[in-house]
């Protein structure tokens, strides 16, 4: 509802308690069926009368004989109305502050295909880095810095502001720093977070102002949340500790179907895992992204399986039980 509305409500309702001639009330009537926003004006003024004209008016008068005469007391409603109308524009310019507040500056998605790393400059001059088939939402607002990791994982490197947190929001946990340089991974089997430099909070959303921060970490540690709930602390991290940003990926104790399906993330790997025991099987080390050729041939030597080329150019892996 517009302010020259309220205005023109709060001249009319004057009008009526003042008393309307014949061409007043036409003209009246025509304002009132202009917009229905209109009578919901005009309703809301009576209310606040009636709440105003419920005060001890009487006593005030016994009080003040000023009061009594008619063109006194018309002038006094004029005040009053006045000022509600004062009022009225106060609120309206507060709510309009804070609506103003809790629209971003600065909102825009990005996302990369499978394969593709993208970098980007945000307006703060913070730095992102998104891995291979992963998805961001980036708002900053008036008070706040905001990245919603939707999919896959990002390297943020940040630059201070201490009146403008910078929080990165994946799923309901949380990650707020002021300046530093860490990564965020959000995939289906959880949350982790690793820190290069600085200092972040993580912690849980509850709501856009609600948060319960649980764990603080430093430049070498890691934290990750399974999808259970769990979490795991990492520390004694190495430098870089954010693996795909220089192309490599790091696996510690993970089956040989997860390494795999890690390898998919940045392409087709033409690898089928032939049994049960073979995609169970658990591995530690680092590999480069794009060799997988290179991890394949690894393999035989740190657990018990067997790589077959396929016709196609496809290999199978089976554990060395199976045949």
């Amino acid at each position: 509802m517009s302010e020259l509305i309220r205005e023109e409500a709060a001249t009319w309702w004057v009008r009526c308690n003042e008393g309307l001639d014949e061409a007043q009330k036409v003209d009246f009537e025509a304002w009132l069926g202009e917009s229905p926003e209109h009578q919901a004006a005009l309703e809301r003024m009576k209310r606040t009368w009636r709440a105003l004209d419920s005060l001890p008016l009487k006593n005030r008068a016994a009080n003040n004989p000023q009061y009594e005469t008619p063109k006194n007391r018309r002038a006094w409603q004029k005040g009053i109305v006045a000022t509600m109308f004062a009022c009225m524009l106060l609120v309206a310019g507060l709510q309009w502050r804070a609506w103003q507040e809790g629209q971003p500056s600065f909102e825009e998605h990005y996302a990369t295909q499978r394969g593709e790393l993208r970098e980007v400059e945000l307006p703060d001059g913070s730095h992102l880095v998104l891995d291979t088939a992963s998805r961001v939402w980036v708002r900053f607002y008036k008070n706040r810095r905001e990245v919603r990791l939707e999919e896959g994982q990002a390297a943020f490197e940040v630059s201070k502001s201490a009146k403008r947190p910078f929080r990165v929001l994946a799923g309901d946990l949380a990650v707020e720093v002021v300046g530093t340089k860490f990564g965020v991974r959000h995939l289906k089997e959880g949350v982790s977070v690793a820190v290069e430099e600085g200092r972040v909070r993580v912690g849980q959303r509850f709501s856009e102002d609600e948060y319960r921060f649980f764990e603080e970490l430093s430049g070498g540690e890691g934290v990750r949340i399974k999808g259970d709930g769990g979490i795991i602390k990492r520390e004694g991290l190495s430098l870089g500790t954010i693996p795909f940003l220089a192309g490599r990926l790091e696996f510690d104790e993970v089956t040989l179907q997860e390494a795999i399906d890690e390898f998919a993330r940045y392409g087709e790997t033409g690898i089928v895992l032939e049994d049960e025991g073979a995609k169970r099987m658990r591995i530690t080390g680092s590999f480069e992204i794009r060799r997988l050729d290179s991890f394949v041939r690894a393999l035989p030597k740190i657990i018990p399986v067997r790589v077959r080329s396929e016709a196609g150019g496809g290999q199978s892996i089976s554990s060395l039980g199976q045949r």
